[in-house]
């Protein structure tokens, strides 16, 4: 994928069988990154994904992401996918048998 390219420059993508681990310098941006990362994976335009907002407070994303408490996490379901995240930013998704 062409995009997955374009990503992996900026992000740090490990990927596994049905999961995929992202790392990212830029804790504040996370609901962005993970928006970034969903279109990507799933080779769509960011705006045919559901607004994030409908499913999480991306503003809250922000505010654990730069929490001092890096063992705080948060999970939800997002566009096929189960996404935790960690207090370090860091985002994990795990493909689920639900096709959105």
């Amino acid at each position: 994928m062409m995009a997955d390219q374009q990503y992996e420059q900026k992000l740090r993508i490990e990927r596994n069988e049905h999961s995929f681990v992202v790392d990212h310098d830029r804790p504040e941006r996370t609901a962005t990154v993970l928006i970034d990362v969903v279109a990507s994976l799933r080779d769509v335009d960011q705006t045919t994904l559901e607004p994030l907002y409908n499913t999480v407070d991306p503003e809250a994303l922000g505010s654990l992401c730069t929490s001092t408490d890096c063992s705080l996490r948060i999970s939800f379901q997002y566009e096929g996918y189960a996404v935790t995240i960690s207090g370090d930013g860091r985002i994990k998704l795990v493909e689920t048998s639900e096709d959105k």
